[in-house]
């Protein structure tokens, strides 16, 4: 007897949670880069930008979890804007 290849209504309804989920973490992705390109006042030092955006959120997201990728966004920008330094050695 050969198995049907059609999906079961739980794997359905997982289906729709999960492009639900990221439908709204791509929202949230969204608004924050909106929020960040429009906030001039977001590049004053860490912790006030940390605090401002924390209080711009949705709260679908738990404060913790969203300062934690805040911050390793703002590290992984740092080493962008910052100019690498070198030394040339020779003549």
């Amino acid at each position: 007897m050969r198995q049907s290849s059609r999906p079961t209504r739980a794997d359905r309804q997982a289906g729709r949670r999960n492009r639900a989920a990221a439908r709204r973490t791509c929202r949230l992705s969204r608004d924050i880069h909106n929020k960040i390109e429009t906030d001039p006042s977001a590049d004053v030092n860490e912790k006030e930008w940390l605090d401002h955006l924390q209080a711009l959120s949705s709260g679908e997201l738990p404060a913790e979890n969203l300062r934690g990728i805040l911050q390793q966004i703002r590290a992984s920008a740092r080493g962008i804007e910052q100019p690498a330094a070198g030394g040339v050695s020779g003549p």
